[in-house]
Parts: C-alpha cells; structure tokens; sequence
C-alpha cells in the first residue's frame, strides 16, 4: 500500500526535484528501498527536505517500521558526469 504511494509521489517531482536516477524497489516482505541521484548537491539538498516530508505523511497514514539512517549519501563520478563537466566549462 504504501509503496504505490510513494512511487507515485516520487514520479511526480523527478524533474521538480532535478532527479537524475532513481531506483525503486519493492520486496516481498512489503519493505521500499529508494534509490536516487542527483545532478549537484544543491538539488539533493532540495530533495531532502521533499524526502523527511513523504516520510512524515508516511508515518502518519500508514503502520511500518523505519531501519534506516537518517541520511546517506553517496557519490560517484561517472563518464557521462565528468563529460557533462567538461562541456560547461569549455562553453563557459
């Protein structure tokens, strides 16, 4: 029940919330693990706050157990990042 909640809630503001990857998996035992990336740390900062809101109205419509930090970020380079880089500095 909740899953459909949120993926709902997530689709709708991928390009509000400039979300550039985002993974979402249901398991079995009805536990949500998100995944998501984003383009700087402006917009993860952005997507933090919509994050701790979802969750509050989680907790206030539905009856589920939280097992998990309060926030962890990773962050990677890629190829396509650094090209991406590359090209705004050179157009600069």
């Amino acid at each position: 029940m909740a899953a459909p909640f949120l993926v709902e809630g997530l689709a709708m503001k991928i390009d509000e919330l400039e979300i550039i990857d985002l993974k979402i998996i249901i398991g079995k035992a009805g536990e949500v693990v998100v995944s998501s990336g984003f383009k700087d740390a402006k917009a993860l900062k952005k997507a933090n706050v919509f994050f701790a809101e979802i969750v509050e109205t989680m907790k206030r419509s539905f009856l589920f157990r939280v097992h998990a930090f309060d926030a962890v970020a990773v962050m990677h380079l890629n190829d396509e990042g650094l090209e991406a880089k590359r090209a705004q500095r050179a157009a600069a």
